[in-house]
């Protein structure tokens, strides 16, 4: 007896976690399409261009991340689209959209090749993720 009320506590708290995240998603589909929360959240694309970002914008993207493997304190186009699994289009139109929403912003580069989109986090973008981690904890 005393062996399945072990199992039985034990399955308890691997539901714990699924509801959660089942809260979490529910919560995030009833906000409005403009709320930056659930903007960087229509797909896994969104979401690691949005975390590149803010990791460029805090000057912590890993070097694995970089086109030269020093600057950490942007995001080069090129590593996105090696990353994400959508079309070249897609990713334009995001990060397009995301520059357009004021969240995203475009980076010129000083010299060499001015063909390269860079781009890293706004401000907003960042405190809008840190509250959103707050919130979660």
């Amino acid at each position: 007896m005393e062996n399945l009320n072990q199992i039985h506590k034990e399955e308890e708290k691997s539901r714990e976690p699924i509801i959660s995240n089942l809260e979490s998603a529910v919560e995030l589909c009833r906000l409005p399409l403009h709320n930056t929360k659930r903007w960087w959240n229509l797909s896994l694309d969104h979401q690691i261009i949005a975390l590149l970002a803010i990791a460029s914008k805090l000057n912590k993207l890993p070097l694995a991340y970089t086109m030269d493997n020093t600057s950490q304190n942007h995001v080069p186009m090129r590593v996105v689209h090696n990353i994400c699994s959508s079309s070249h289009t897609t990713i334009q139109k995001i990060v397009s959209d995301g520059i357009g929403r004021k969240e995203l912003v475009q980076i010129k580069p000083k010299s060499g090749d001015k063909r390269h989109s860079l781009f890293t986090a706004s401000e907003d973008l960042v405190q809008n993720f840190e509250l959103s981690a707050i919130s979660r904890a």
